[in-house]
């Protein structure tokens, strides 16, 4: 006999978008093999059911949490000019912790972070239908943190409901920063609040109604973990990230071989990772994983 279909469209719609929901159950009634008919069995009937949902891109509930070096090679140039001064300190890696030249004045890696991270959090904010300026909460669909790393971690900047929290907390970190560099600690920072056996990002996102959300860390460095023991510390946290299905994005700001290596190894893809080599690549590459993790893909649910 031909099979029969049920299925049901539902549609609803509120201030963060359009949702739609399928739902569908196919079943056919099966001739069974004269044996069984002898036990009184001439058919049996097989279902399958499946639900389907999916949204209009106006925005995707997320939780993604900042892990951002803040070394000393941090304070060193990039190649673009400082017009807003005429003189600052320059340094370079065969300088430090000597400037170099006082004019022109160039553009720090840490301040190209800096505008990167804004770029970010503004590309975030466009993308969120429930972001209001000032708003308490600013947003209903977004959550970000962030923690700053040299050779030990600093105080982490919980996740928190919008972007200006992490933003602040970014924008805090000293033009010229130093020290050595070990994203170990930083990076389980950000997993053991991000990981799925932590309850309360779903705590927080059920509270405004977010049925799913995703979870991303953005790991950044400028340079290499300082032993092969922290690299491969961090390279096992990263397979941990991975396997509580967190989306890693990584980005190698003019970073050595070496670092290149660990932030590849770490990526949740090829896609999801970057390697910027001057201030406009690398606002452009938290662009990017703004738009990518504020996109919202159809999840087939069971």
């Amino acid at each position: 006999k031909k099979p029969e279909v049920d299925a049901i469209a539902e549609r609803s719609d509120n201030k963060k978008g359009t949702a739609f929901k399928i739902s569908g159950t196919i079943s056919r009634q099966v001739e069974l093999n004269p044996l069984m008919g002898f036990l009184g069995f001439q058919t049996i009937t097989l279902r399958v059911s499946s639900t389907a949902q999916s949204s209009f891109s106006k925005g995707a509930a997320l939780s993604l949490y900042l892990v951002l070096d803040r070394s000393g090679s941090m304070s060193f140039k990039t190649d673009t000019v400082n017009k807003s001064k005429d003189t600052c300190s320059n340094y370079s890696e065969k300088s430090w912790p000597r400037a170099e030249s006082n004019k022109p004045c160039y553009v720090s890696k840490m301040q190209s972070l800096q505008e990167a991270v804004s770029y970010l959090m503004d590309t975030l904010n466009k993308s969120d239908p429930s972001y209001k300026d000032h708003g308490n909460p600013e947003s209903e669909l977004v959550r970000t943190g962030a923690i700053a790393y040299n050779d030990v971690p600093f105080a982490a900047r919980q996740l928190s409901w919008g972007t200006s929290s992490a933003r602040s907390y970014v924008n805090a970190i000293p033009q010229y920063p130093t020290g050595g560099t070990n994203a170990a600690v930083a990076l389980n920072t950000a997993f053991t609040a991000l990981k799925s056996s932590n309850s309360n990002e779903k705590r927080e996102h059920d509270k405004n109604g977010n049925n799913a959300f995703q979870r991303y860390v953005v790991l950044m460095t400028d340079g290499e973990m300082t032993s092969t023991a922290i690299d491969s510390q961090v390279r096992s946290t990263c397979a941990a990230v991975k396997a509580d299905g967190i989306q890693i994005f990584t980005v190698a700001f003019m970073a050595p071989a070496k670092g290149k290596s660990l932030l590849q190894y770490c990526a949740s893809s090829a896609d999801n990772y970057y390697d910027p080599n001057n201030m406009e690549e690398i606002v452009a590459a938290f662009g990017e994983i703004a738009r990518k993790a504020a996109s919202l893909p159809t999840r087939l649910l069971n």
